[in-house]
């Protein structure tokens, strides 16, 4: 099991089941910072529960779309309200169950979390640990009882039946994901696996000029159903869970209690708690999803050169140290079973410690996924004419023309995006996936252009005469640039990803760094 959000923290947690899992045993420890079960119990034998049937089956059914930190925040706060039966259960979440682990900054999710719950067993609160626990509670004190056994342990399970479930829509650039989502306007009533919203993002799709790659994730338990591949056949698992009725044989969900819980524990220390656990769980979500934004970036390669992979490094570096650090405070508070105090103001102070907020590392992540760095030289063959470059390196300066005007040297290297804003300016890139950048030109309007497309990650050289058809304006071939981690300058001889092309009297040399 893994988790990425603590919220109610002075409370109990519930971790969802996953689809043919071996669940924990009653009574064994339990790391929530970890969010998995240790191997030693302080029980001897395993204590017996006592059952609990829910006057009434406590149903829960939500969609929601996840395109951003503060809709995955959302997302995470309806993981937090399922299942929650009839104990009252605030928090807990399994990433490993929760289909809406894949929504990245590159991804648009349609996410159903639902579940219906009729029974649930819980250990009593007197319950005794064994002769050899409560020997440590009294040598090892608070702080070694929980570092041995772990700050919890696993008091029950939760029966009935539940389904998450998710349609992801992965983009290949950022850009391309902000203009899908700038398009969809699909309500959240309306929201829900169904032809109509089908039909809307098909739509949104084709309005909004973007492509992208599908996939799906489920994890359904308590009733019979085929592992879904597409979102048709996601329509028909919601239609089976409707179907059935929630029976008291499958544990949806596992009761996480702490120690303190139990009375013998509860007299020998402190209760844990937290005086603001709402923006502590908003802060600790948002960089879950900032990290797990950059994680996916990097691994499928969605970077051009080494300049925007490492930008994206150190975003990723940045929110883990942050939120390892977030999460060290919580977790020393409640091995030592103090409660934490967290304070809003120019920074979030959580036990004294001041931690940033989220936004900065959002604006910066964007930033890093928005950009990246080509390095190019164009030339032309000497005569009367002249190249101009409206064109600035990456520190903001304009980038140089040689005196006798033949040649522009952006070898320092130049910002561009996958943006096709306005690359309906010209044919070559009018409906497409394209978007043209002008690296120089002449006063007559010829000009020595790159042309980027989203969709396949690539790169071209033209030179586009003044007056030409389409066809007479020479190109290169295409080069993928996507996912290349390339340093050097396209100047560089040893540089095996630069693209050097003579075409029409001009001369290309262009490379990502």
């Amino acid at each position: 099991m893994q988790t990425t959000a603590v919220a109610g923290l002075d409370s109990s947690y519930l971790f969802p089941t996953k689809q043919g899992e071996l669940l924990p045993l009653i009574g064994q420890g339990f790391d929530l910072i970890g969010a998995q079960a240790v191997a030693r119990t302080a029980f001897d034998p395993p204590p017996s529960t006592e059952m609990i049937t829910i006057k009434r089956d406590q149903a829960f059914s939500a969609y929601c779309a996840i395109y951003d930190k503060e809709t995955f925040s959302d997302a995470a706060t309806i993981d937090f309200q399922t299942s929650g039966g009839g104990w009252g259960v605030q928090t807990g979440m399994s990433l490993s169950a929760s289909a809406r682990v894949d929504s990245t900054s590159t991804t648009f999710t349609v996410h159903l979390n639902a579940a219906k719950t009729v029974s649930q067993s819980i250990v009593k609160t007197s319950t005794k640990l064994s002769h050899q626990g409560a020997t440590d509670l009294r040598s090892l004190g608070a702080s070694g009882f929980v570092t041995k056994y772990g700050t919890h342990f696993i008091a029950g399970y939760v029966y009935g039946m539940s389904c998450k479930a998710s349609y992801n829509m992965r983009f290949s650039s950022l850009d391309m994901m902000l203009a899908f989502t700038a398009t969809y306007s699909e309500s959240a009533s309306e929201l829900n696996f169904s032809d109509s919203t089908k039909a809307s993002l098909s739509n949104a799709t084709a309005t909004s000029k973007t492509k992208y790659s599908e996939s799906v994730n489920a994890n359904f338990v308590g009733f019979h159903s085929s592992s879904p591949a597409s979102f048709d056949e996601l329509i028909t698992l919601k239609k089976d869970y409707d179907a059935y009725a929630a029976s008291e044989e499958t544990a949806v969900s596992v009761i996480v209690m702490p120690w303190s819980y139990l009375d013998q524990v509860s007299q020998s220390s402190s209760r844990f708690n937290c005086d603001n656990q709402d923006s502590l769980s908003k802060l600790i979500n948002s960089l879950t999803y900032i990290k797990n934004s950059c994680a996916t970036f990097i691994e499928n390669g969605l970077y051009v050169g080494n300049t925007q992979l490492q930008h994206v490094r150190t975003v990723k570096t940045s929110v883990e140290q942050e939120l390892n650090a977030l999460l060290k405070v919580v977790s020393d508070a409640t091995a030592s079973g103090t409660s934490v105090t967290v304070k809003d103001g120019d920074q979030l102070s959580v036990d004294g410690t001041l931690f940033s907020y989220a936004e900065p590392l959002m604006d910066q992540m964007r930033n890093a996924m928005e950009h990246f760095a080509i390095s190019w030289k164009t030339q032309i063959k000497g005569g009367s004419n002249r190249l101009f470059t409206d064109l600035k390196n990456l520190v903001g300066a304009p980038v140089q023309v040689s005196s006798d005007g033949f040649m522009v040297d952006g070898t320092l290297g130049t910002w561009f995006t996958w943006s096709i804003q306005g690359n309906d300016a010209w044919e070559g890139t009018r409906n497409t996936q394209k978007m043209a950048y002008q690296l120089s030109y002449m006063a007559s309007g010829w000009n020595l252009a790159i042309v980027l497309d989203r969709e396949q990650g690539s790169m071209q050289c033209w030179a586009r005469g003044v007056g030409q058809p389409l066809s007479q304006n020479p190109r290169s071939n295409v080069q993928v640039i996507r996912g290349s981690d390339c340093s050097k300058d396209c100047d560089d001889p040893t540089n095996s990803d630069a693209l050097v092309w003579e075409g029409q009297g001009g001369f290309f040399r262009v490379s990502p760094i």
